[in-house]
């Protein structure tokens, strides 16, 4: 019963809270840019969005700027496919990043799962994928060097 009501507040407090709700300066261009990714996911590709949010990124080593993400949480039919698409996360990382001048990373993950797939602004300017280090010893290994930008697994 203790379970079954924490995660009745849980869902009530934590995962409904609005999106871009840490005080991000959004422009009109950035909601747009959120909002029309979000609608080619539910609409073109019939997924659901049950869990979105914005918040501040956990590496100290961010472009400056681009304290930010945006991450989607997704299910429905076409989760792996999407997930399983590069090109299309690219191209809707691409969206956010380019219009949302304090957004860094954008990602995509299987709701209530933990594969994520994140995209985020390079030194070069480009959108590209994170990618999992050769030394990553796993979650919660001791003397773990931490991820750097470009890093995620």
């Amino acid at each position: 019963m203790l379970v079954t009501t924490g995660l009745i507040i849980l869902n009530i407090f934590w995962v409904n809270v609005p999106v871009l709700a840490q005080n991000i300066e959004k422009t009109e261009r950035c909601r747009w840019a959120i909002a029309n990714t979000k609608s080619k996911l539910t609409t073109s590709l019939q997924l659901e969005i049950p869990w979105e949010k914005t918040s501040k990124v956990y590496y100290s080593d961010y472009p400056e700027g681009r304290l930010y993400r945006h991450d989607f949480g997704m299910e429905g039919k076409a989760v792996a496919s999407v997930m399983n698409s590069p090109v299309l996360m690219k191209s809707l990382a691409e969206r956010i990043i380019n219009n949302c001048d304090s957004i860094g990373i954008v990602s995509f993950g299987m709701y209530m799962t933990d594969r994520t797939i994140a995209y985020g602004l390079m030194p070069s300017g480009k959108v590209e994928i994170f990618k999992c280090p050769a030394d990553y010893p796993g979650m919660g290994a001791p003397n773990w060097r931490g991820f750097i930008w470009g890093e995620s697994c």
